[in-house]
Order: structure tokens, then sequence, then C-alpha cells
């Protein structure tokens, strides 16, 4: 409800005009229940980059799935991780364009929370590869835990790109794009 709320207020008012108590008035609670959850308000930003990775790793677990089931081919399993992944990171697109405190290299704090939430995503791409491999779809000296961060950073970085240029318009297009860069690089 907090999150909900604070993603609202940071999409319409930008990090810095959004108060605390904006966030509690938007969400029907009193003030002090924010400060049962966070101590500050930039606190509810890292549950909301939580939020967005335990999304995407649950769309790769999915993925994973239909994929270990024979339910759909690698070819689009690979565009439903990079469209759907893209999608979600995108949903953090106001987060990032009005929160100048938000930069992972800087920040040792947040640089370790990024790292430990990419874990949860890291997962379930090595999964996919490992599977791909194992059914002779991908090259076998393909380095699985490269190839993965690849799959992860990818997705991260063509968010923030058509974010940044506010072009969800184009999602389907890159998507495309760099399924088919990835799966000629890698093919067997």
């Amino acid at each position: 409800m907090l999150i909900r709320a604070a993603r609202i207020e940071f999409a319409q008012n930008g990090y810095s005009r959004t108060t605390v108590e904006s966030i509690t008035t938007r969400a029907g609670v009193a003030k002090g229940t924010y400060y049962l959850y966070f101590k500050h308000k930039e606190d509810i930003i890292y549950n909301i980059i939580e939020e967005t990775a335990d999304n995407i790793s649950s769309i790769l677990k999915e993925e994973y799935e239909r994929f270990k089931n024979d339910s759909a081919p690698f070819y689009d399993i690979i565009y439903d991780i990079i469209e759907r992944s893209v999608a979600e990171y995108m949903s953090l697109k106001d987060i990032f364009m009005t929160n100048p405190f938000i930069d992972f290299e800087i920040s040792p704090r947040l640089a370790k929370f990024k790292h430990e939430n990419e874990q949860k995503i890291f997962e379930y791409a090595i999964k996919i590869i490992e599977l791909a491999i194992e059914r002779g779809l991908v090259r076998k000296e393909i380095n699985v835990a490269e190839y993965g961060s690849i799959l992860i950073g990818t997705f991260t970085h063509v968010g923030k790109e058509l974010s940044a240029k506010n072009q969800s318009n184009l999602l389907g297009f890159y998507t495309g794009l760099l399924r088919d860069l990835m799966l000629r690089g890698i093919g067997s």
C-alpha cells in the first residue's frame, strides 16, 4: 500500500517534491505508519527496487518453467525474457529520472543492494542458459556466468535508455533486435 502510493507520488511529483506526508495521504494511512516500516523517505526506494527485482526474478522463473516443459521454443523464451524484464525495469523510470541520489556506482550501500537483488535474477538466467546448452541450442563453450550477466545487463540498459528517451513504443523493436543478436552470438 505504501509502496504503491510512493510509486504514484514519485511518478507524478518527482522524488524531491514527494513527501512522506503525500505518500501516507495517498495510501490513506497516518504519517506514523510510514515510520513503522521506513526510517527515511529514501528507504522506500529500496523496497521499490527490491519489488522490481523480485518481479523480474519471477519472470525468469516462469520462462524457465516454460522452457523446461518444452511449452515454448528458446527463441520465444529469450524474446519474452527481454521484453517482460525491460518493461518491468521501465516501471522504475520515474524513480531514476527524478531521484539523483540513486547512483549505484557511487553509493556502497546501493551497490551492495543492487548486487544482492541481481543475484535473485541471475539464478534463473543461469538455469535457462544451462538448459539451452544441454539441449544443444547454445554452444557448450559459452561462459554461462558471463552470458547471464550480459542478459541481465542488456535488459537493464535497454530499460534505462527507453525510459530516458520516453520511447516505450520501441520496446518490441529493441527486444527483437537484442534477441537476434544474442542468439546469433551464442547459437550452436
